[in-house]
Parts: C-alpha cells; structure tokens; sequence
C-alpha cells in the first residue's frame, strides 16, 4: 500500500481549509448553467462563472476542480491553515503559483455530512495520455451504480476496485465496517480511515 497523500496534520488542516467548500455551496456558487458546464467538461463555461471572483470558494474552485494554476497568496489565503508548502503531494509550486496535483471533489448524499472524493484530473484538464496508475473520478458509470445498489443495512461490506473509493463511502452509511481493497496503490492512498459512523478500511 502506497504512504497516505498526507500526513495527519497536513491533513486536518487540509480538512479544516476546505471545510466550506461542499456539494451545495459549489453548486449555489456556479448556479444551475455553471454546474451543467462543470458536470459535461465545459471547464471554460465554468470558469467564466468564477472570472473575478477572488473569494475562498472560488480559488478552491478553481484549484481542485478546474485544475488551474493560482497565485500563491490567494492559494494561501482559500487554503489556511493549511500551506501548499507542507503538502508536495497535493500541489506543485512554481513561478509563484500553485497547482493541484489531484481533483478534490466535494461530493454529497441527500442527508449526512459532506464528502471529499480525491481521484486525478482528467484529459480534459490535464491533456495527454493517462497514466498506467490513474484514478479515476466520479463519473456517470459510478453513479448509476450507486443509484443501483440495495442500501440494506449489512455488518460489513468489500469494495473490490474501490478506485477513488466513491462507492465505499455510500457503503459506509449502511454497513458497520468497509473494506475497499485495489491493485493500484495509489487509489489505496487516497483512502484514509473512517471513524465516525462506520470504519473504512484501505487495502
């Protein structure tokens, strides 16, 4: 299994920067056409919805979900107390801006608190070919499948593929213990544990 992506501390910092930056607040920032834009890969349509906008949420916007290159005071600023610095797994700096290196994507159930699923850009985003250990993200096949599963409550649950582990996070609301197990560490390392409701297990 590959080394966590960051380190407990770097990691509740992380978790405390992007505390606002949920489903519902993205959405009620890129409006119903921003949304639409963001979900078919129109990255230019939605990055005209946050063109001068320099708020918290729209630098986040544009960092984990755009994928574009920000200045470093206002990476600071939308990302304390965390310091891109700390976090060379997350984001590269260079010429006095800061990248993501991942796509942090808030992501919700209809009830319960908000999620953070990490998976890699995109060729829509990074263009050229896709790395042999690339993580997939949320698309419409991951979904349709959560959409499909019986949510009956079980004592644990095995997410065999779990990729960037969407699928054991909904598993995590209806079983006692999870397991999301895959042959690319990297996906693996994006996972970490769970301990309020259900313990989610990476392997």
């Amino acid at each position: 299994m590959a080394d966590p992506l960051l380190a407990p501390a770097a990691l509740g910092d992380l978790r405390a920067a992007i505390d606002a930056f949920t489903a519902n607040a993205v959405l009620g920032l890129l409006g119903p056409v921003g949304q639409s834009a963001l979900d078919r890969g129109d990255l230019l349509g939605a990055e005209r919805v946050v063109a001068g906008d320099d708020g918290a949420l729209a630098t986040l916007v544009r960092l984990f979900l755009l994928g574009l290159p920000i200045s470093e005071s206002a990476a600071r600023s939308a990302l304390a107390p965390l310091d891109p610095a700390d976090a060379p797994s997350l984001f590269a700096i260079a010429d006095g801006t800061v990248r993501a290196r991942v796509e942090v994507r808030p992501y919700a159930e209809d009830s319960g608190p908000p999620w953070w699923v990490v998976s890699d850009f995109g060729s829509d985003v990074r263009p050229g070919p896709l790395a042999g250990d690339h993580v997939l993200g949320i698309g419409a096949a991951s979904l349709n499948l959560a959409q499909l599963t019986v949510r009956a409550p079980v004592g644990r649950a095995l997410d065999v593929g779990t990729g960037c582990g969407v699928q054991a996070l909904h598993l995590s609301r209806h079983a006692d213990s999870v397991t999301a197990t895959d042959v690319c560490a990297r996906s693996a390392a994006g996972i970490d544990r769970w301990k309020e409701p259900n313990c989610l297990e990476a392997t």
